[in-house]
């Protein structure tokens, strides 16, 4: 069974392209999501919002769009039976279900293709948040000035 391609967004963030530039070139005529990941859907219990929103919190920033909806619907819906707590139909508390084995694989690989695992993590490169970018730019352009453009004081 051939390896499942690694998203677009991950080989930049980990330098994928810069070790294989043909790889970029490869990849020029992949569709673009439309927009980002999104709220979760209205139909979702309390605790299915709940993963949704700790799901967007722990994937790297831009691997989730709309395009990847259904995938994060499913882990949140294993995920939330797994935890319980939602409200069954007669107003009684369900409680955690203990899932198949073929249930949790699943669970494993879609973190694994979100980039959540140790593993995943460990071959992304994080680049700097944009506020900690624009500060070292500006600090960049103050060292390229130099201290001889500089007023005296």
């Amino acid at each position: 069974m051939a390896r499942t391609p690694k998203p677009t967004v991950l080989l930049e963030q980990n330098g994928g392209f810069d070790h294989d530039p043909q790889r970029r070139a490869a990849r020029e005529s992949e569709p673009i999501p439309s927009g980002p990941l999104g709220d979760p859907p209205e139909r979702f219990t309390k605790v299915q919002k709940e993963v949704w929103a700790e799901l967007a919190i722990q994937v790297p920033e831009g691997v989730l769009t709309i395009a990847d909806r259904m995938a994060a619907d499913l882990y949140c819906s294993l995920v939330a039976r797994h935890y319980g707590g939602d409200e069954d139909v007669d107003g009684s508390i369900k409680p955690p279900e203990k899932l198949k084995a073929s249930e949790y694989g699943l669970i494993l690989q879609l973190l694994s293709r979100f980039g959540c695992t140790p593993a995943d993590r460990s071959r992304i490169k994080a680049s700097p948040s944009k506020k900690e970018k624009s500060s070292s730019d500006t600090f960049e352009q103050l060292a390229r000035e130099g201290r001889g453009k500089r007023k005296p004081q």
